[in-house]
């Protein structure tokens, strides 16, 4: 979303895209007056790829009055729906109907949400979205033990 906000924010004031408030927070966030600014500000940080990232927050914070923003955040909801389809048919029937959000965009931020639980009605329409309430590790270790228990019982009742 950081990427596709800056992208659409460059294009708009250089003619070639819609009108978007994207090109004013853009401004704001990395002290720029002209498009090729950007480049420097994002290559002479210390981190380049969250500097691009860290901008989905301002892309999502304009989704509510910028059709353009709204856009992108539509996009990317309808992105990380199909990858949740793709996560689930690769586990078959072995999975619950949970989708567990955890990461301060899908966590923190309504809109995102909001869009992410219409766009999973198409792909997976019983899906419960839930917040992670523990660390991403403790799942991975719940998994796994109830494996070696699934495991352990079959060899046991034969």
């Amino acid at each position: 979303m950081g990427r596709q906000g800056l992208m659409a924010a460059v294009q708009y004031v250089e003619g070639r895209g819609e009108k978007t408030e994207l090109w004013h927070l853009a401004c704001e966030t990395f002290d720029l007056r002209q498009p090729s600014d950007l480049i420097a500000k994002i290559y002479d940080s210390v981190h380049p790829i969250g500097a691009v990232a860290s901008f989905a927050r301002y892309v999502l914070g304009a989704a509510p009055y910028d059709e353009v923003a709204l856009s992108i955040v539509k996009s990317s909801a309808r992105s990380l729906a199909r990858m949740v389809e793709s996560v689930r048919n690769r586990l078959h029937d072995d999975v619950s109907n949970r989708v567990v959000l955890s990461g301060s965009l899908l966590t923190l931020s309504a809109v995102l949400r909001d869009y992410l639980a219409v766009s999973l009605q198409t792909v997976f329409p019983r899906a419960e979205l839930n917040r992670l309430a523990e660390r991403p590790s403790a799942g991975a270790v719940l998994r796994a033990r109830r494996l070696v228990n699934r495991t352990a019982f079959k060899n046991r009742s034969h």
